[in-house]
């Protein structure tokens, strides 16, 4: 829609298109308007996208490596060609696809790497009622019987459980002790539905505010670890330093009310809660804990048999009521599978969720507020949000997508690097063209209300786009790499589809830092760090010693660092660590030895001090991970506000 509030269309006009003369796609057009004549326009868009060039230099890669192996297998023995043939695998190179597929559902799904094959008859599992009266999954082998037909029966006929920690007033007496209060609680909501919501779409925004502030759905949706939780990842993001300064107040609270009541009552708010929080610590440079607690988020899933589908517990679990309440379930799961893939592709470790141990139907689209809604008095997201239904993104879609691409890493990850050593060099650059080629296509067959490209001039860009692109872009420099510097691998020859595929990404991962700097309002998402970092390492590893301080790249990346410290603790640790190797690297006296600054996170007597009660991991008198500390909060008033919490809860 343009300034003048007249819908805008990607097509001229079908008058226009006759006379082959200038359109402005506005309905009606200015030529149809002077004409007095009718301003049609075509349904549809008829003209094929031109294929990527990457997508076809992959192509010609992937032909020009079996040529190349014809060539091998013809001036090789018998007992060669077998030795050959065993390291060429064709699976992934030729998966099914769907040929039946029209132009018009190509717009609306995301392509299917293969079709799922049928479960096993004997790969089947049950939930049960645990010691806390909560429902547990048990698989095949487990050792847990069955629930008979009347315990269910039984079990279903007693008053439903109060729901954990929603009407605790022991929560929110720790929230009061500790300065959090409606204004802060609001303000860092709309800062994280408006900032962060597509990384983090395991929280169906709806349902969520739709139950904390009217209870819509019985207290299902929202616990105060999760509200906390939420807050403290919005928190980050704004433009007051007294506000930035309470997240780790937001976080710690809500860590201590799951250490201290939750983790033995699983529930799918917990999960969600557990796994905001492993975020957290994950910008604040944190990596353990960030592993720890969303290593527990997922096994806390699978304890509740989130990777199962939703309709197969619809008889067992009372709370599943709706058709809603079976796609929300679905969510949260596929949320948590994408958040594992991003973590592992963080810290470079195996991943916790396999796709072949699931079976969760793909999520679909859950509806929005009506046009209108107030969004209970939150009126950053009101405002952000008053828009048509066909002008709001299409997040469900973009996180589809982001699904397919986190499997594709997946493959990336257990195939590529893979601690088993594989049988010769020939068979990793196989495998490492299939993957090109995979995530090319993957790219290339985007719909075009989730295409991006840095030469196309758009002043904004939904930032579901945005962190689509980086996911992708930074999963294409993870994987080529290492195939650019051959020093580190033995016999190994640089591969020049991974050079080009490097410097084409590492572009991109440039250019979308530029859109998110320039365009209003918008906040750096915790993918970002990882996408600039791994501009970064490429960068040095492609350039020598005196072009590294030549590269315009690396100065930009560092003013981007330094633009998202703020917010992200780990990005000025990360700009540190940059700036001390481009001085090693100069050989300058600027590279003297320089105090070492002690470790704020580790501090061995404070730890011994901790009060009891308070949960495992960094010490309450710790200081909060920025670097202008907690101003008015002190060790003495943590202390007492989690000491008389603990206690009172505790009676």
């Amino acid at each position: 829609m343009d300034q003048d509030g007249a819908p805008t269309q990607r097509l001229s006009c079908r008058r226009c298109q006759t006379r082959k003369i200038k359109c402005d796609r506005k309905q009606p057009c200015s030529n149809c308007v002077y004409h007095k004549a009718a301003c049609e326009f075509r349904a549809q868009d008829s003209r094929r996208r031109p294929v990527a060039h990457a997508y076809v230099a992959a192509l010609e890669t992937r032909v020009a490596w079996y040529e190349s192996l014809i060539r091998k297998l013809k001036d090789t023995d018998s007992s060669g060609r077998d030795a050959l043939l065993d390291g060429v695998t064709l699976d992934d190179h030729l998966a099914s696809r769907d040929a039946a597929k029209t132009a018009e559902s190509a717009q609306d799904e995301p392509p299917r790497e293969a079709q799922r094959p049928e479960a096993s008859p004997v790969a089947v599992g049950s939930l049960t009622h645990g010691a806390s009266g909560t429902l547990q999954y048990h698989g095949p082998t487990s050792a847990y019987l069955d629930d008979s037909a009347e315990d269910l029966a039984s079990a279903s006929l007693e008053p439903p459980r109060e729901i954990s920690s929603v009407h605790s007033w022991s929560d929110l007496r720790l929230a009061s002790a500790l300065g959090i209060d409606t204004a802060l609680v609001n303000e860092s909501l709309a800062l994280f539905f408006t900032q962060q919501y597509p990384q983090f779409m395991f929280v169906y925004r709806e349902a969520f505010l739709s139950d904390y502030f009217t209870s819509e759905h019985g207290g299902k949706y929202w616990s105060f670890p999760l509200l906390y939780a939420l807050c403290a990842l919005g928190a980050v993001h704004s433009s007051e330093p007294q506000t930035r300064k309470k997240a780790f107040l937001l976080a710690k609270c809500a860590e201590e009310i799951l250490i201290t009541h939750e983790l033995g009552r699983p529930s799918f708010t917990t999960v969600q809660a557990l796994l905001c929080l492993g975020f957290h610590e994950l910008g604040h440079g944190n990596s353990s804990r960030g592993w720890l607690l969303s290593g527990m988020a997922f096994r806390m899933g699978q304890d509740l048999g989130f990777h199962r589908d939703p309709r197969l517990w619809i008889s067992k679990d009372s709370s599943i009521l709706t058709a809603s309440d079976v796609e929300i379930r679905r969510r949260i799961y596929w949320g948590c599978y994408l958040a594992d893939k991003f973590i592992s592709l963080y810290l470079g470790r195996p991943v916790s969720l396999m796709e072949c141990d699931a079976e969760v139907e793909p999520v679909e689209p859950l509806p929005d507020f009506p046009d209108g809604h107030d969004w209970f008095g939150l009126t950053e997201l009101a405002s952000d949000f008053s828009r048509t239904a066909g002008m709001r993104p299409q997040l469900t879609l973009g996180f589809r997508h982001m699904v397919v691409l986190g499997g594709i890493f997946q493959d990336v990850l257990t195939v590529i690097f893979s601690p088993k050593p594989r049988a010769n060099q020939s068979s990793i650059l196989n495998h490492l063209g299939q993957f090109n080629l995979r995530l090319n296509r993957w790219h290339s067959e985007l719909p075009e209300s989730l295409q991006w490209s840095q030469w196309a001039s758009r002043s904004s860009v939904e930032p579901h786009i945005l962190v689509l692109h980086l996911l992708y872009h930074s999963i294409m420099l993870s994987l080529n790499r290492h195939f650019i510097d051959p020093s580190k691998h033995p016999g190994m020859v640089p591969n020049q589809q991974s050079q080009s595929a490097c410097a084409e990404s590492c572009d991109a991962v440039v250019a979308i830092v530029r859109q998110f700097r320039n365009q209003p309002g918008s906040r750096p998402p915790v993918i970002l760090l990882y996408a600039l970092s791994t501009v970064t390492i490429t960068i040095l590893t492609t350039s020598g010693r005196q072009k590294q301080h030549q590269d315009a790249r690396l100065s930009f990346v560092m003013k981007a660092m330094a633009e998202c410290t703020p917010h992200f603790r780990l990005a000025g640790e990360m700009r540190s660590k940059l700036a001390r190797h481009l001085e090693a690297k100069s050989g300058s006296t600027a590279a003297r030895s320089r105090p070492s600054q002690p470790d704020r996170r580790h501090r061995t007597s404070k730890m011994l001090e901790a009060p009891a009660g308070t949960a495992t991991g960094m010490p309450l008198t710790a200081t909060p991970g920025f670097e202008e500390g907690f101003g008015q909060f002190g060790d003495s008033f943590l202390s007492d506000a989690f000491q008389e919490w603990f206690y009172s809860s505790a009676q």
